[in-house]
């Protein structure tokens, strides 16, 4: 039975037509390397644990898309009732990290295992297009529901497609934190929507092969993010107009009422990342002052000042920190989609609340 989708839940993003040309043709170019060691892992598979040799479950993948994924059986028959999201208490991560030398595992299951080649099968949903080849990995509906339970922004690293490896990867499920992860995850997402470069794509597939045949360590989280970004779209390519709103430099007017006594105070995106924002104000506000800006669709972004410095031209840059929350970073990606009248109308709404950094007061 087809899981209902949320219906609080944005549609998915358009995946960029650069991005899916890149999974094609890598794909199909490397064909004769990975059709070969998916037939012989097959084989091993077949020889030594008999049928089925694929497993299947389903998961979720872009959006609220919810679809079954093949990989290869590594572990016992009964592995899914015996280990799954419901009948493992959560503790210190709410993904489901099961460690290769587990028992659960069969004895080529396990080579298979470490040398990085379970989800080689999944490179057929690739090709099929419902899958890409870097991106998040698809996660089983129990575990998002563990994860949105902890953090709510979690929904947000379904903003770009499910992968066959992606960002985390390279630095080893195992090693890695929740919040880490989860981070990472909204960035690379972040980065396809709004600057994406086939250079993302490809330093992270060349850097997965190195890490996977142990001719690199793995890469910690502040190295995988430094990546992303040097790979990603030169932000001086991005024009700051309003209609083209997916790009930074989308200009937001805050309401009279809300300014201070400074008419036309404005509000100027110029970078957006994990939990912060980079922007461009026309007066001072206040480290501390909290900023709310609904969208004419429902959404409403959060984001308390954190820093604030002059600029030469007389306007301030300032570091914005976003608050937790459920499609957090959807609302504000929708709120770059509008029209120009559109985010003009949501800037009448525009608050600014002074307060401290704890909690947040009451905003208008």
């Amino acid at each position: 039975m087809p899981e209902s989708p949320d219906p609080t839940s944005p549609p998915p993003r358009r995946v960029p037509r650069t991005k899916r040309a890149f999974d094609l043709a890598i794909t199909v170019l490397a064909a004769p390397l990975w059709v070969p060691v998916c037939l012989v892992a097959a084989l091993a598979l077949l020889i030594t644990e008999g049928r089925p040799v694929f497993y299947k479950s389903r998961r979720r993948l872009h959006g609220d898309s919810v679809r079954p994924i093949v990989k290869f059986r590594t572990m016992v028959r009964n592995a899914e009732q015996v280990l799954n999201r419901d009948t493992v208490p959560v503790t210190d991560t709410c993904f489901l990290n099961i460690p290769s030398e587990h028992p659960v595992y069969t004895a080529v299951g396990r080579r298979i295992e470490r040398w990085a080649l379970t989800e080689l099968p999944q490179l057929v949903h690739v090709l099929a297009g419902t899958m890409s080849l870097i991106g998040n990995r698809p996660l089983p509906v129990n575990v998002v529901k563990a994860l949105v339970q902890r953090h709510p922004y979690a929904e947000d690293r379904f903003l770009a497609p499910g992968g066959l490896t992606g960002p985390v990867q390279l630095i080893g499920r195992d090693f890695i934190s929740d919040e880490d992860r989860l981070g990472l995850e909204i960035d690379y997402c972040l980065l396809t929507t709004l600057r994406y470069s086939v250079r993302i794509d490809l330093a992270v597939l060349l850097a997965t092969v190195l890490v996977a045949l142990r001719v690199r360590a793995p890469y910690s989280v502040d190295e995988v993010r430094a990546m992303l970004h040097r790979a990603a779209a030169p932000r001086r390519s991005l024009a700051p107009v309003a209609e083209d709103r997916r790009r930074s430099g989308a200009r937001f007017e805050l309401a009279n009422a809300c300014s201070r006594g400074r008419p036309n105070q404005g509000l100027e995106l110029r970078e957006i990342s994990y939990r912060g924002l980079g922007v461009v104000l026309d007066s001072p506000m206040q480290v501390g002052d909290w900023v709310s800006l609904p969208s004419s669709s429902g959404g409403q972004i959060r984001a308390s000042v954190r820093w604030l410095r002059p600029r030469p031209d007389g306007r301030y840059e300032a570091g914005l920190s976003l608050a937790p929350a459920r499609h957090g970073a959807a609302n504000l990606l929708k709120l770059l989609d509008e029209p120009e009248e559109a985010a003009h109308t949501a800037s009448d709404h525009l608050a600014v609340s002074e307060g401290p950094e704890s909690g947040l007061p009451q905003l208008r």
